[in-house]
């Protein structure tokens, strides 16, 4: 069980710093192929530009961490 919840912490901790540099650079938009497929993925559900492509991404790092805090008790 505590390796479970290294590895789960280590995740939320690991995905800040994409996140973040996606937010300085938004071209990595086009340039990253995971974060491109993302995207083209996002524009079939409704996704009308990168800003908004950054906030869902951002939105869903943010429910990550904020899901992983109970299991840090």
């Amino acid at each position: 069980m505590v390796i479970i919840m290294a590895l789960l912490e280590m995740i939320g901790v690991v995905s800040i710093l994409p996140f973040m540099a996606v937010l300085t650079n938004p071209g990595l938009i086009e340039t990253n192929s995971i974060l491109n497929m993302m995207y083209q993925v996002s524009k079939i559900i409704g996704v009308k530009s990168s800003q908004q492509f950054i906030f869902i991404l951002g939105v869903l790092v943010f429910i990550l961490l904020l899901h992983l805090l109970p299991l840090r008790h």
